[in-house]
């Protein structure tokens, strides 16, 4: 991913710290209270603390980074980019500033990008990507899967598995979400699965899993305990 800078806002419980966050690795991941995910590029700040359960989601960020949001109709998530705002609920996008212009790609969900000047703002689409240049020209395009491949190369943002054992699946659960996962019964890890997480919180991915396998699952604080019968 190319770098150049822009702020965003998150908000997450006001009784804890707030944290800061500068990327030092090419790509560095962060895992939000509230599911999400940020990659950041080398060199991005990130800075949050926790809030209200009911309130609008917010973030600070310089540099450049991609967000999968996790969904949360009852709290949108509001990205400050100078004087423009990007509100979402559940989605995926790239977001990009400079001098000139604000860029943002969207991969899926619906985003919308907004001013001042212009409060109603413009929606952006699943594999669109608009250009919102300092003196109000948008312009919307199509995001090529080039493109889309450039932003998510670096990431685990990519959860398909076709025919995979348990034990990789498991093993890309791990750094995604940067969680242990405990298998007690380790035939558990030789089951296959065809199935596309993306886009999904660890919750709802393990509760897929479940349904699929026939197995279940706790997770405590950064542990996911797997049991169930397994496969032969």
């Amino acid at each position: 991913m190319a770098f150049a800078s822009f702020l965003v806002l998150l908000l997450i419980d006001r009784d804890q710290a707030v944290l800061e966050r500068t990327a030092t690795a090419e790509t560095e991941r962060l895992v939000l209270d509230d599911g999400s995910i940020v990659w950041l590029t080398r060199g991005s700040r990130l800075k949050y603390q926790r809030k209200s359960d009911t309130e609008i989601r917010h973030a600070e960020l310089e540099g450049e980074g991609f967000f999968e949001v996790a969904k949360d109709p009852d709290r949108p998530f509001m990205v400050a980019c100078g004087s423009m705002t990007v509100k979402v609920v559940g989605t995926s996008f790239n977001l990009k500033t400079g001098s000139e212009h604000i860029e943002l790609e969207v991969l899926t969900g619906r985003v919308n990008l907004s001013s001042p000047a212009d409060k109603t703002g413009v929606d952006v689409s699943p594999r669109e990507k608009v250009i919102y240049s300092k003196d109000g020209i948008v312009e919307k395009l199509t995001l090529k899967e080039s493109e889309i491949q450039t932003i998510i190369e670096s990431t685990d943002y990519d959860m398909r598995f076709a025919n995979t054992t348990m034990d990789k699946v498991f093993t890309k659960i791990e750094k995604k979400f940067d969680v242990k996962v405990v298998v007690e019964n380790t035939t558990v890890n030789k089951c296959r699965m065809t199935a596309d997480f993306t886009d999904q919180s660890l919750e709802k991915t393990m509760s897929m899993i479940a349904d699929l396998l026939d197995i279940e699952y706790r997770i405590v604080k950064n542990e996911v305990t797997v049991s169930g019968k397994g496969c032969d």
